[in-house]
């Protein structure tokens, strides 16, 4: 969301909500219980690589939903 709140769907169905904020323009911080940036690689058709500033591949998202189909509310997590 522009806002800088964000949702995550892990593999298990569980949602967390968070805020994003982007560093510089390689970087990228999430937040959940604390703030991490990371280094982003666009791997191509809405697939990236998150890696550590020092190169460790942290995370990967397979997927990128643009807009809210699920019509999720961003601060609550909950549709």
């Amino acid at each position: 969301h522009p806002s800088g709140k964000l949702l995550r769907q892990d593999s298990k169905a569980t949602i967390e909500t968070g805020d994003w904020r982007i560093k510089n323009s390689d970087d990228l911080c999430i937040k959940f219980a604390e703030e991490t940036c990371y280094t982003v690689k666009n791997r191509g058709e809405g697939q990236f690589d998150l890696s550590s500033i020092n190169g460790e591949l942290m995370l990967t998202i397979d997927k990128v939903i643009l807009g809210n189909p699920e019509k999720f509310d961003a601060l609550t997590g909950k549709n």
